[in-house]
């Protein structure tokens, strides 16, 4: 599974500690496990002037220490989303074809940033029969790519309601999963295998803890929490708040997120602001 990180700040800054020189940052993440290397693409989203830029590599990020410090460096921002990519392949494309920028998260537009971990199994369905006019915009074959445009979709149908947006992308993919042969449903037993999503629209930081996967692997650098789960750190100022895959340092104050549920986050004067509520699907 890919590896996610973003913070909210009061007042803009970079995210290299967590990035590059924690215990467990993005970097020792990407190489922790030989067996399991997050070696298929990194990047890194940064609001700045109001709109999102994003850096993307195809490389394994554990190669390209020096890249990454300068996009590091460059990312001073109240919003930063980055994300190492462990590829998922459900449409069994050649190797040639599923490593590539365009497959790189996160996954944006000028006003909107995204990054999954987990898989969207039922790929082609999904875009074949719920992206609508959406599926214009594809610019890869990456199934964590459908899921954003999907997501955007209910976004703008939910008035910019993104909590609301992720509930109706989980019963859209529901719905559709019932209504697909019993052949494709043995061949896959779920829709998808976790939506575990960081996004922000410029105004606030929202978070997915979604996963359907059983919670025995144990993450990746501390071992001390289930390798499918989120984890969260508001500082002691309470002016900055970081979400990952897992903790990604020792300090005090980390938390595991319940699963299944929705971390909504803004900047409320001088402080982070934020909420977690169950999310209420129905398989």
């Amino acid at each position: 599974m890919c590896r996610i990180l973003s913070h909210l700040c009061v007042k803009p800054q970079t995210a290299s500690d967590y990035l590059l020189h924690s215990p467990c940052s993005l970097l020792a993440q990407s190489k922790a496990d030989a067996k399991n290397l997050q070696k298929d693409g990194w990047g890194v989203a940064a609001q700045k002037n109001g709109r999102f830029v994003i850096s993307k590599s195809p490389n394994a990020l554990y190669d390209e220490r020096a890249k990454l410090a300068q996009v590091a460096a460059r990312s001073r921002s109240r919003f930063i989303v980055a994300h190492i990519r462990a590829a998922s392949n459900p449409l069994d494309l050649p190797l040639h074809e599923l490593i590539a920028p365009a497959h790189t998260q996160p996954f944006g537009v000028p006003n909107f940033v995204f990054a999954h971990n987990g898989t969207i199994n039922i790929v082609k369905e999904t875009s074949d029969k719920l992206l609508g006019a959406y599926a214009k915009r594809l610019k890869g074959k990456n199934d964590s790519e459908i899921y954003f445009w999907l997501l955007q979709r209910w976004r703008h149908r939910c008035n910019g309601d993104v909590p609301a947006a992720f509930a109706a992308v989980a019963k859209d993919l529901w719905t559709l999963w019932h209504k697909l042969p019993r052949e494709t449903q043995k061949r896959h037993q779920r829709p998808y295998s976790s939506l575990n999503t960081v996004v922000s629209d410029g105004r606030g930081l929202y978070v997915l803890c979604h996963s359907l996967l059983p919670a025995k692997k144990k993450s990746l650098c501390l071992g001390d929490q289930p390798f499918n789960s989120l984890a969260y750190r508001l500082s002691p100022d309470k002016d900055r708040l970081v979400v990952a895959s897992e903790k990604m340092s020792r300090e005090d104050g980390w938390k595991v997120m319940p699963m299944h549920s929705v971390l909504a986050a803004h900047i409320a004067g001088a402080t982070i602001g934020f909420e977690i509520r169950r999310f209420k699907w129905n398989r």
